[in-house]
């Protein structure tokens, strides 16, 4: 079973805030790390959005 949009976005928020990275070995900066995590924000309310648009379009449409 996949991962929600959700539990992604912990799970990277989590590796990029306590995670080691290493770009060709040296570690990211404080600004690096916050662009980061201000793109991955920004993606993961996209994705939200778009979880909602495909919950919404797999409802029966209800006939009056």
């Amino acid at each position: 079973m996949g991962l929600t949009t959700e539990q992604a976005h912990k799970q990277l928020e989590n590796v990029l805030l306590n995670g080691r990275i290493l770009v060709n070995g040296l570690p990211l900066t404080a600004n690096e790390i916050s662009s980061l995590l201000m793109g991955e924000k920004m993606l993961f309310s996209k994705a939200t959005r778009l979880d909602q648009q495909t919950e919404a379009k797999k409802e029966p449409e209800k006939k009056e």
